[in-house]
């Protein structure tokens, strides 16, 4: 009978009948994230701003990633930047700027931040989005 029993314990967790044991939070996550100003022109500078908590007792370290998209299109991946030491339990801020391509088509973007483990795996801890308009000189 326990013979059995173990065989229906098996088949249910291989035909996906038992949930598996749901995944741990990621080490470190995004808590905050901004560009700054909102509204840019083409060739003008913006400011990312991000915020990252550590929520683990030892320091981790993490690299980042940031993907733009245009009516749900990527249209710009950034290389992989870091690797970034975060001590543990606490926050830690950063600002980098970036200057919005000459040749970008007005209209709304949004940016996606991601943080991860890995230069191979960039944004696999946590993701944050961050809207940016691109507009002739009046608008913005």
């Amino acid at each position: 009978m326990l013979r059995l029993a173990k065989r229906a314990v098996l088949a249910a967790v291989v035909t996906g009948a038992v949930a598996p044991a749901t995944a741990q939070a990621a080490p470190v996550e995004i808590t905050a994230f901004s560009v700054s100003p909102a509204c840019a022109r083409p060739g003008s500078t913006v400011t990312a701003n991000v915020t990252v908590r550590n929520t683990g007792l030892l320091p981790q370290r993490t690299y980042a990633q940031t993907r733009t998209s245009y009516f749900g299109w990527t249209v710009q991946t950034s290389q992989v930047h870091g690797p970034y030491e975060v001590p543990p339990l606490l926050p830690a801020s950063t600002s980098m700027q970036e200057t919005v391509p000459w040749y970008a088509p007005w209209g709304s973007y949004t940016v996606t931040l991601g943080i991860g483990p890995s230069p191979s795996d960039p944004m696999g801890w946590s993701t944050r989005t961050a809207p940016l308009q691109v507009a002739p000189p009046p608008a913005c």
